[in-house]
């Protein structure tokens, strides 16, 4: 014989795939597992698998979660970037929009400068704008005052004020 002659080809095995879904065996019960595993060739299993088998999630749950999402087409209201330059000199910066009133500013102002000052009092102190616009009327809003997105405004006390 022929040292380089090969043996006959087998057909290859090629596996075929289960008639029963993966998610209706019972992997907990190793002898219904067996008989199902058995019982393939059984042709109407997927009835009793579609009436039996309850869905993963229940449609109210997986409708809930896109009720929060806002409605298509709608902008979301723009962000002002708003600078603080503080009475010790310090800066800080916050978010807000252009509906908030010169009170939340101020408060806001106020609660960063009282973490470095805490003995002041809300009352005593203001927000500039430059040249020299004092924001006042604190129940106006930031476009009411016209001020625009990425302005600095100046926490002073009511005294350099005047």
């Amino acid at each position: 014989m022929n040292s380089n002659a090969r043996p006959p080809r087998e057909k290859p095995f090629i596996p075929k795939p289960p008639n029963t879904p993966r998610n209706s065996v019972p992997f907990n019960n190793k002898k219904i597992f067996e008989k199902n595993l058995l019982n393939e060739t059984n042709t109407d299993h997927l009835d009793d698998i579609l009436n039996l088998t309850p869905s993963p999630r229940p449609l109210s749950a997986s409708l809930s979660r896109f009720q929060t999402l806002p409605k298509i087409g709608t902008k979301p209201e723009p962000k002002y970037l708003i600078g603080f330059r503080l009475p010790d000199g310090s800066r800080t910066q916050g978010h807000f929009n252009k509906n908030d009133k010169i009170s939340i500013l101020l408060e806001f102002a106020f609660e960063e400068y009282s973490k470095i000052e805490p003995s002041n009092c809300l009352s005593n102190f203001t927000l500039i704008q430059m040249p020299s616009l004092v924001l006042k009327e604190l129940d106006q809003t930031i476009n009411s005052y016209e001020i625009k997105d990425k302005s600095m405004l100046f926490l002073i006390s009511k005294d350099q004020a005047n």
